[in-house]
């Protein structure tokens, strides 16, 4: 369970729901029951959950991506595995970052 802790003004921390998203996607890959490196930011009005899902140790692994309108203490809705890797490939799918590029 990855909890989410949204910034507020310098370092006070309000603590809010889980990132559970409703009916991850993600998970139903064999091996992977946990999320975890959440990488949570706001693009036009929704807010967007890009996390890791992987089996340690190995490039069994995936970023997934959930949604939802506002922070406010409710379910993510998973929209599904955005990116993954297997057993040799030449990256390892974790640790998601938003970028877009202008």
């Amino acid at each position: 369970m990855v909890l989410f802790y949204p910034i507020i003004p310098l370092f006070s921390f309000v603590r809010q729901s889980p990132l559970r998203p409703s009916q991850p996607q993600t998970s139903k890959i064999a091996g992977r029951d946990d999320i975890w490196a959440p990488d949570v930011s706001i693009h036009n009005g929704l807010y967007h959950a890009y996390y890791s899902v992987s089996t340690f140790g190995s490039q069994n692994s995936g970023i997934g991506l959930a949604t939802r309108r506002t922070l406010e203490p409710g379910s993510w809705t998973d929209r599904g595995l955005v990116i993954n890797s297997t057993t040799g490939d030449l990256f390892n799918a974790i640790d998601p970052n938003f970028h877009l590029d202008e």
